[in-house]
């Protein structure tokens, strides 16, 4: 109806199993997000997997109404959040460890991350390869 939006994997909140949202790009996944809440501001989001809030509940994967503003809230935050701790360690380089977040073990560690990294789709590793390859380009 008027206000619906398939959203799929474009609102990702803070992500699925892995605890972390899965995007290639970061800065085009931010900019999908704000055109979402800014220009479109849907009235009822279908997410393409039930993704879950920073508590770790899963709203389902029909959200309306202020859940829905909420769901682009969230997304936002959680991806500036992960660009801002990517940012601070973007200097250091990516060292490879015996952590099982390796390469990214600082990041993961400024995060607070705590899951575990090879939960399929393999998110932590695509977004922050995704936030790697936009620093080498840039």
């Amino acid at each position: 109806g008027q206000g619906d939006v398939f959203a799929g994997d474009a609102v990702m909140l803070n992500g699925a199993a892995s605890g972390i949202p899965g995007y290639d790009d970061p800065v085009d996944y931010r900019a999908s997000l704000a055109y979402l809440r800014d220009e479109v501001r849907p009235q009822r989001l279908l997410l393409g997997h039930p993704y879950r809030w920073t508590d770790g509940v899963a709203p389902g994967v029909v959200v309306e109404g202020a859940e829905a503003e909420r769901a682009l809230a969230v997304s936002i935050e959680v991806a500036d959040r992960v660009a801002a701790a990517w940012e601070r360690h973007a200097g250091e380089g990516v060292r490879d460890t015996d952590s099982v977040y390796s390469p990214f073990e600082a990041v993961a560690a400024d995060l607070g991350y705590t899951a575990d990294p090879s939960h399929e789709p393999w998110s932590f590793f695509t977004t922050l390869h995704g936030h790697l390859t936009r620093s080498n380009d840039g």
